[in-house]
């Protein structure tokens, strides 16, 4: 139901139109609230990432310190 230009609104219309209005900002507070939500759950998964990547990176350097530590071993049996 559109206004017509320059003519003043009836009730019906009046109600209609805020009713819209009304409409709208709630499946826009719906929206931003999932949205919230789904960038919260977001957030929770990269905090989640990155602590596995340092967990990985520490693994791989106490790796690397015992090869190098087991290389040096090995090493000096042979200049016996």
């Amino acid at each position: 139901m559109a206004l017509r230009v320059g003519a003043e609104p009836d009730r019906l219309q009046m109600a209609s139109l805020c009713r819209r209005i009304v409409q709208r900002k709630r499946v826009r507070y719906i929206e931003d609230a999932s949205l919230k939500e789904e960038l919260a759950g977001l957030r929770d998964v990269m905090r989640e990432h990155r602590e596995a990547q340092v967990a990985q990176l520490a693994k791989e350097e106490e790796l690397q310190r015992a090869r190098v530590l087991a290389h040096n071993e090995s090493s000096k049996h042979f200049e016996l």
